[in-house]
């Protein structure tokens, strides 16, 4: 059952349950108040009680016996309504008999009194007695009986409609059917404008492709049908990212496996080649050997240091390691760092320019993640810009704008450069910052030093003009927010 066939069930289900309750709430107050008399109930007293009088004075063999019937038929009358009092009237206003025993004519103005206020009397609203007249005939003249109960003694749930045709009858029931089917009319347009909204959700739903198309319903409602638009929209934002993230980490994924193909392909045939050579002694002298053998060595070492970058960075993400932060002396820790690529730079034929102050700079930091950060730069300027013969070292304090200072350490070189297009991209895993940086590397070196850096609330920020000078500098406070000096 779709969800309109549901709605108007529900409409007319609510409506005519609604009318069976109304009637019904009516029925039962109405029993809850229904002591006293109503004007139908007097009509038909008085009524039958006029046309059993007539027949009792027919059926009479006088007058005077025709008056002891009809005298006798308004005291039984009397005795089964004892709130009620019965006068018998002729045509000329003459009493004739009362059930209280009343002697005395009635004055005009006395009469009129009586009469006065109906048809308001009924409700009994009033401690007035209400009073109706009734006529019958005795010997061809007219006789009257007039009835009287007090106001009191009416019920006063009773209610009084006056028709005279059936299309009076008609424009009475006119507002009542436009007090049932108004709710129903508003409700209809309410659940038809929630069918249409909802029915825009299914089918935006059903269109949505994770791979090319997003959601896109616009609502101009404010409730929880609009929320729920605005939670798809964003929903199905998100899962394109996700999906586009998944597409770029598994083209990542082939780039990684085919950079490591290559570059373990090459040391390896490397090494084995070699080893070959060695094994079956096709070398001239000793000091060819030896030059084989250190050969093997630095390829062996390659493979190994390759291999360690990609269980750090697994380890990275598998079990991140706890972040121990201490005040450390950068000044002398990267004093002894620059020591130990003094005999690596020399190999290379490098120049190394140290710019440390003589001073103490101390920071808040986790001394082996900061270590292992700048040596990555370092690595990274003598694999890609060996070529410029130069490396430089940097560090300075510098106070921030909003307050405090923050800590530069700067690595740079004079290799090839980084082109613009991929200065955005550098610092992603697994990619190469140029093909013209030679050197072999899977792009992991730079991403670490990224993390590290806002694992300490700071940045990395590259500065590069390609064939002329890279610059890599760590940006991190002097002091980080919740840790205070």
């Amino acid at each position: 059952m779709n969800l309109r066939t549901k709605l108007w069930l529900m409409v007319f289900t609510a409506s005519f349950t609604g009318l069976v309750l109304f009637v019904a709430s009516l029925a039962i107050m109405g029993s809850m108040n229904a002591r006293g008399y109503t004007h139908e109930m007097l009509n038909q007293i008085g009524s039958q009680l006029a046309e059993e009088a007539g027949q009792q004075a027919e059926e009479a063999g006088g007058p005077e016996q025709a008056k002891t019937r009809v005298e006798t038929l308004m005291n039984l009358t009397r005795n089964e309504h004892p709130k009620m009092r019965f006068e018998w009237f002729s045509k000329d206003g003459a009493l004739l008999y009362a059930t209280d025993h009343r002697k005395k004519a009635y004055s005009f103005d006395e009469m009129m009194r009586r009469f006065s206020g109906m048809p308001e009397k009924l409700w009994g609203f009033d401690n007035e007695e209400v009073t109706l007249v009734y006529q019958w005939a005795l010997d061809n003249d007219s006789q009257y009986l007039i009835l009287s109960v007090p106001s009191t003694e009416m019920r006063g749930t009773q209610l009084f409609i006056y028709v005279r045709n059936s299309w009076l009858l008609f424009t009475l029931l006119i507002p009542l059917g436009i007090f049932f089917i108004t709710p129903i009319f508003f409700s209809l347009i309410f659940f038809t404008r929630i069918n249409r909204r909802l029915k825009a959700m299914n089918i935006a739903v059903q269109e949505f492709d994770a791979r090319s198309t997003r959601i896109v319903l616009e609502d101009r409602g404010n409730d929880e049908i609009m929320q729920l638009n605005r939670h798809l929209n964003h929903m199905s934002e998100r899962i394109l990212n996700q999906v586009a993230q998944i597409q770029d980490n598994e083209r990542k994924r082939q780039t990684l496996i085919a950079n490591l193909s290559h570059d373990l392909r090459t040391p390896l045939t490397m090494i084995q080649g070699y080893a070959e050579t060695l094994h079956d002694g096709l070398y001239q002298n000793e000091k060819e050997m030896r030059m084989y053998t250190e050969i093997v060595l630095r390829r062996s070492r390659y493979m190994n240091d390759l291999l360690q970058k990609l269980l750090e960075i697994s380890r990275l993400d598998m079990h991140p390691a706890p972040i121990r932060m201490q005040e450390t002396n950068l000044s002398e820790q990267l004093r002894k760092l620059a020591a130990d690529y003094i005999s690596i730079l020399e190999n290379h034929c490098m120049s190394f320019d140290i710019e440390i102050p003589d001073t103490s700079i101390t920071a808040l930091i986790d001394p082996p993640l900061i270590e292992r950060a700048v040596r990555n730069l370092i690595e990274n300027a003598i694999q890609y810009g060996r070529a410029g013969g130069y490396l430089g070292l940097a560090l300075r304090m510098l106070s921030a704008a909003e307050g405090g200072a923050v800590i530069e350490i700067s690595v740079t070189d004079h290799g090839p450069g980084i082109p613009v297009e991929k200065q955005e991209v550098v610092f992603e895993r697994f990619i190469r910052g140029s093909d013209a940086r030679e050197g072999e590397g899977l792009g992991i070196g730079l991403s670490i030093v990224k993390e590290v850096a806002a694992i300490h609330k700071g940045s990395v920020r590259l500065e590069s003009r390609p064939g002329v000078q890279t610059k890599f500098t760590i940006v991190i406070p002097k002091f980080l927010a919740d840790h205070p000096a």
